[in-house]
């Protein structure tokens, strides 16, 4: 899914925890990913913090964000 997104120039959105190790050891070419890491992984809650991460990082999308309830974290990757 991460080449697919790539090759297509989308950023892929995900709560598969693997991704990190997939973009930061194996250095695999992207255009950004979005984790979620959120305790109640609700449509609701996943649409409101999407939304949130869209009005406030916009500009970061390219890189490696992990989202939270919390927060965001903003990680750049060795192809941004």
């Amino acid at each position: 899914m991460l080449a697919t997104a790539d090759r297509e120039r989308r950023i892929l959105v995900t709560n598969d925890h693997d991704s990190g190790e997939l973009v930061f050891r194996q250095r695999l070419p992207n255009s950004g990913v979005m984790l979620l890491r959120l305790e109640h992984d609700d449509l609701d809650t996943n649409m409101e913090r999407l939304r949130y991460v869209l009005a406030h990082h916009s500009e970061d999308l390219r890189h490696f964000l992990t989202v939270t309830e919390s927060g965001v974290r903003v990680r750049r990757t060795a192809e941004s």
